[in-house]
């Protein structure tokens, strides 16, 4: 929505430049975030898998350690980079 006879101000194209890169930054995380998800996946079924076979194809507890621990690494680096998009969308709707 315009104004009639509103001209766009020095600090309003900042502010606007601002957004537009605090925004990117929040993209940049939430890339972080699925490409976090692929490789938490993908260790997971590796680790546990060669676990299983040095154990004999028993299931071993380290089977079990390495099943909690893999996921619980992974929610802790989502959480933080929830953190910092929370964060900087609150920058965003102040500015």
């Amino acid at each position: 929505m315009t104004v009639e006879g509103y001209k766009k101000s020095f600090e309003d194209e900042l502010d606007w430049n601002m957004v537009d890169q605090l925004h990117k930054a929040v993209l940049q995380i939430s890339t972080f975030c699925f490409r976090t998800k692929q490789a938490c996946l993908t260790i997971e079924f590796i680790v546990i898998g060669l676990l299983v076979k040095f154990a004999d194809n028993k299931l071993d507890e380290s089977v079990f350690v390495a099943g909690l621990i893999i996921p619980v690494c992974f929610w802790l680096l989502d959480g933080v980079a929830y953190f910092y998009q929370v964060k900087l969308r609150s920058i965003m709707e102040r500015v």
